[in-house]
C-alpha cells in the first residue's frame, strides 16, 4: 500500500534545530523533505535584562511562554547562571500550545494555562479567566514577537515584563540544493510556520521569489503566518486547522488524498 505523500518533496522552512521533528513526520507519510530554514535562533546580544528577570523570579506571579525556543532560552541561560531551573516551579506558568507545554514538562516544569487555540489573543483570553489584575508577569520571548499579548495584559491591568529573550535572524542564504530544486520546480510544498519564515524566505529567494511562491503550493501552520503570506499578495494552499506541527503535516496530507 503506498503511502499517502509518496512522491511529494517538501521543503522546510523551520530552524534547522527543529526541522528533525517535521522532517520525520512527513517522511512517515512517504514524502521527501528538503531542509531550508530561513531563519536564525541565538541568544539577544544585551542578556541583562533576562538575567536580572531570571534571577528575581520571586517578584513575579506568572511566567508565559509563547514558543519552544522561550523555553529553551530560558533553560540555558538558567544553566549558564548556575539557577537551578525548579526555581521556575514557584510561579504559575502558561504554555501557548502543546508543542511549548511538551517542552516545558520536558523540564518538570506544568503549564496551568494552555489555550484552545494557539495564538496570543487565545492566551490571553485564557489568562483572563486567571484573574491576573494586579499580578506580575514576565514574558520570555522573540525579539519580534507581537505586541497584542502584552497589550491585552496590561488592558486586564497586569504589571508585565516583556523580554526578548532571543533573537529570530535571516541566514545569509538559503541551501543551494533546496534553491536548486526550487527554481527546477521540482517542489510540491514548501511549509511556513511563522510569519518570520515566510518573510525571510521571501527575501532569501530574491529574485526567484514570485515565480516559485506562485507555482508551489504553500502550507502554513495558523492564521498569523497565513496574513503575512496574504499580505505579500499570496494565499496559503492549506492552513492548518492546529496550530502545531502535526496540524500543518495533517494539512498537508488531507489535501493530498
Amino acid at each position: 500500500m503506498s503511502k499517502p505523500l509518496a512522491g511529494q518533496l517538501v521543503v522546510i522552512t523551520r530552524p534547522r534545530k527543529q526541522a528533525g521533528a517535521t522532517a520525520s513526520l512527513l517522511q512517515t507519510l512517504g514524502a521527501d523533505v528538503l531542509e531550508a530554514p530561513a531563519v536564525l535562533v541565538r541568544p539577544v546580544k544585551d542578556l541583562s535584562r533576562v538575567d536580572e528577570a531570571l534571577r528575581r523570579l520571586a517578584d513575579y506571579d506568572w511566567l508565559v511562554f509563547t514558543s519552544v525556543n522561550g523555553v529553551d532560552a530560558a533553560a540555558n541561560r538558567m544553566r549558564e547562571l548556575n539557577l537551578d531551573i525548579t526555581l521556575l516551579q514557584s510561579l504559575r506558568m502558561a504554555a501557548i500550545g502543546p508543542s511549548t507545554a511538551h517542552r516545558m514538562r520536558q523540564l518538570a516544569l506544568e503549564p496551568v494555562v494552555v489555550p484552545e487555540e494557539f495564538v496570543a489573543e487565545s492566551l490571553a483570553e485564557a489568562l483572563k479567566n486567571e484573574d491576573i489584575h494586579g499580578q506580575r508577569v514576565l514574558l520570555l520571548r522573540s525579539d519580534i514577537a507581537r505586541s497584542a499579548l502584552p497589550d491585552m495584559l496590561r488592558a486586564m491591568d497586569a504589571e508585565v515584563d516583556d523580554i526578548a529573550a532571543y533573537e529570530t535572524a535571516r541566514p545569509d542564504a538559503l541551501p543551494d540544493d533546496a534553491v536548486e530544486a526550487l527554481r527546477e520546480g521540482r517542489v510540491h510544498w514548501i511549509t511556513f510556520t511563522s510569519a518570520s519564515t515566510f518573510r525571510n524566505f521571501q527575501a532569501l529567494l530574491g529574485a526567484d521569489a514570485d515565480r516559485v511562491l506562485r507555482s508551489t503550493r504553500l502550507a502554513s501552520i495558523g492564521p498569523i503566518t497565513s496574513q503575512a503570506m496574504r499580505e505579500a499578495g499570496y494565499a496559503p494552499t492549506v492552513e492548518a486547522a492546529e496550530y502545531t506541527i502535526e496540524g500543518l503535516v495533517r494539512a498537508i496530507r488531507d489535501y493530498v488524498t
